[in-house]
């Protein structure tokens, strides 16, 4: 998800960032210049946290930001864009990629949101 120079991975219910074969991570433009892969999640041949190195690599092609919007209770999914961002080349990039908790975002919507995020998935 794109909203205005910011790509967005949102992670609330699905179990992980999926994988992809290393041959077609490595044919993506860019990939060996944005990424240190030997730093990368690998398990089988497959790169690890696919949608957030795709996302990176999106947000770094168009000069945007990105922002993976992740649980706090998942440290999991916290310690794979850990991963991720660690193997970001370009300093500016790397400095552009963070995360935001889906609790901190619950905490700045308006009340009836709020209990709506409290009730649904206990944020």
């Amino acid at each position: 998800m794109r909203v205005g120079n910011i790509v967005c991975e949102a992670k609330l219910t699905e179990p992980d960032f999926t994988s992809k074969r290393a041959t077609i991570m490595e044919a993506y433009r860019d990939f060996l210049d944005v990424f240190d892969a030997t730093l990368l999640p690998q398990v089988e041949g497959q790169y690890q946290s696919y949608q957030l190195i795709r996302n990176v690599l999106a947000a770094g092609a168009h000069g945007y930001d990105f922002v993976l919007l992740c649980d706090g209770r998942r440290p999991d999914l916290l310690h794979h864009w850990w991963m991720v961002h660690t193997a970001i080349r370009h300093p500016d990039l790397r400095a552009r990629s963070r995360f935001l908790l889906w609790q901190e975002v619950a905490e700045a919507c308006p009340a009836p949101l709020r209990r709506y995020l409290r009730e649904k998935y206990g944020l």
